[in-house]
């Protein structure tokens, strides 16, 4: 869940966290600090941010809500982890390649590998008992020059 901490004047001891799961705007950041006794500020600025926020957080202490809450609705199939890990591969949101490049989670890149081969069938070919002597690690390392990976969240490369 993101949440991120807006202060106040230019002081960053005057603030507030804000669950940013139901904010649609700057707005509802504003009755959001006005609850927390911080009405009618002249600045607002954010100091951090956790989870896919932590992405849209200039190191100026601004904050792009706007980005934010285009990638938090976007592609809600989508966990905030596995954009999150897409946007630490690729650097920036984009709703249409990440549905096309997203693979999955993994425990490892040899359970993709694993997955990649019962899924493909590359191996139907091979008799049973030469199946044991596959390398499948020496797959993974290989088929990881197609793929980039974060926090178990795999990606086609582009």
């Amino acid at each position: 869940m993101s949440s991120a901490f807006f202060y106040v004047d230019g002081i960053p001891t005057k603030g507030t966290w804000v669950n940013l799961e139901f904010i649609g705007g700057w707005n509802e950041v504003l009755q959001e600090l006005s609850a927390a006794g911080y009405a009618n500020p002249n600045e607002i600025l954010c100091a951090d941010a956790e989870g896919l926020a932590k992405h849209f957080l200039s190191r100026y202490d601004c904050f792009d809500l706007a980005s934010y809450t285009e990638c938090r609705d976007e592609c809600s199939w989508a966990s905030e982890e596995a954009k999150s890990a897409y946007m630490e591969c690729f650097g920036s949101w984009d709703a249409v390649t990440f549905e096309d490049i997203y693979c999955g989670e993994w425990d490892s890149d040899t359970a993709l590998a694993e997955d990649y081969i019962d899924s493909t069938g590359i191996l139907s070919s091979m008799p049973d008992n030469l199946r044991g002597y596959f390398d499948t690690a020496a797959f993974a390392r290989d088929l990881m020059l197609d793929y980039s990976e974060s926090g178990g969240h795999y990606f086609r490369n582009i």
